[in-house]
């Protein structure tokens, strides 16, 4: 794929989101920071490519989200990945149930890593 990914980050804390972007930006890829699970139609309107998504936050918690895009027959398909501390194995389990592309907990990996990760994602839904 020619074209650069858009890349939408759901995640509150401004520390993580600014990183993130950062990383995602610098390979070219256009990137959609939110901070509340609300606003995730803003990126599906803008046409993303993938979520990356922390599944707890200060507002709220983003694990319903999953289910519903899922269900959806706009974003069913669409790649989510769970960057998130939450590392209970209960927890884990349910979201890739629900059908995560892939589950990363923060600390474990450098956000290079993430890059890479979202990158094979995408290059192999591409291919």
């Amino acid at each position: 794929m020619n074209t650069p990914y858009h890349i939408c980050i759901l995640e509150d804390d401004p520390f993580f989101a600014g990183l993130f972007a950062r990383k995602f930006e610098a390979r070219g890829w256009k990137t959609t920071v939110i901070e509340h699970a609300d606003d995730v139609d803003q990126c599906v309107e803008a046409g993303m490519d993938v979520l990356v998504m922390d599944i707890e936050s200060s507002e709220g918690d983003g694990r319903e989200l999953i289910p519903r895009m899922k269900a959806s027959p706009k974003t069913a398909t669409m790649p989510i990945i769970v960057l998130t501390k939450a590392s209970d194995r209960a927890t884990v389990q349910k979201m890739m149930g629900h059908g995560v592309d892939a589950y990363l907990l923060k600390g474990h990996f450098v956000p290079s890593e993430v890059v890479e990760k979202v990158h094979r994602i995408l290059e192999s839904r591409a291919a």
